[in-house]
């Protein structure tokens, strides 16, 4: 693993996601093996999406109901 992450913002996505987000040994382990022939390395964090949507246009720009105020 290299330097890791920051812990500010570390602190900054657990509050944004909650309990979307973990650093959990067991849940990051699994979400590092892959196809290719590198041993697996396990990410500093996971955070889950809730809904595809709001992970591409989080700010709803997309959208052409709403009013985009600026």
């Amino acid at each position: 693993m290299g330097q890791g992450l920051d812990q500010a913002f570390v602190a900054a996505l657990a509050t944004l996601l909650r309990d979307r987000f973990t650093r959990s040994r067991e849940v990051r382990e699994h979400h590092g093996p892959d196809e290719s022939h590198f041993p697996p390395i396990a990410p500093d964090a996971v955070a889950v999406m809730r809904d595809i949507e709001r992970a591409l246009d989080p700010d709803d720009l997309l959208d052409p109901g709403k009013v985009v105020v600026l």
